[in-house]
């Protein structure tokens, strides 16, 4: 997928945390990336282990068949395979993770909101009421991340719920209309827990961060 936003993507999603803000002291940021790595030594990995693999069933029907095939030869195709696997991945980032497994797509993601999580002081807020809103495109990936503060009051199954509707949107490619929805309900349904007049300072920028990738 490919990421085109407009200043006015930015400017809705700005308003939709302006606005839920008003109404609650939970303090919403969103991060927005094409893809949170570039997967080039996993799919490295992969492709070497699927040469291997495909060499053995070679050398099994060489051998039944009587084919005759130098080992320096052998190892010159498999060597110019993995060679020019590995050009492709770098001139085309995004075929490297359709070789990656779901489960480490999701790892890296993760780590990625983590990370984000961190790095834009959401977690510095005087009552630890940041909430991270976070998209991975390429890894059809979501989560929302709250500070402790937020956690404490509320149950995961609120959080799923908000993430699957996020995920949903994104896979169709609205992601202006996950955001805003999003935070929508989250300042909705946080309101009663988390009243603005709770609100001691000012906290986080009202906006969304699109992170670059290679």
């Amino acid at each position: 997928m490919t990421l085109k936003l407009e200043k006015a993507d930015f400017d809705a999603v700005a308003d939709a945390i302006g606005n839920a803000e008003e109404r609650t002291s939970v303090e919403f940021f969103a991060v927005l990336t094409k893809r949170s790595d570039d997967y080039q030594f996993v799919a490295g990995f992969f492709m070497a282990l699927g040469l291997f693999v495909g060499g053995l069933l070679y050398v099994v029907i060489a051998r039944l068949y009587w084919l005759d095939v130098s080992l320096l030869t052998f190892s010159g195709i498999e060597l110019a395979l993995f060679v020019v696997a590995n050009m492709t991945f770098r001139l085309k980032p995004g075929l490297a993770i359709r070789l990656v497994p779901k489960a480490i797509r999701f790892r890296r993601a993760h780590a990625n909101a983590v990370q984000q999580f961190l790095a834009h002081g959401i977690s510095d807020t005087s009552a630890r009421n940041g909430v991270l809103i976070f998209v991975s495109m390429d890894e059809h990936y979501a989560e929302i991340l709250a500070d402790r503060g937020v956690i404490a009051k509320t149950e995961q199954s609120f959080w799923d719920e908000a993430v699957a509707k996020l995920v949903a949107h994104a896979k169709s490619g609205e992601i202006t209309i996950g955001y805003t929805q999003t935070i929508e309900i989250l300042a909705l349904q946080l309101a009663p827990i988390f009243p603005a007049s709770e609100k001691e300072q000012a906290g986080l920028d009202d906006r969304l961060v699109v992170l670059s990738t290679n």
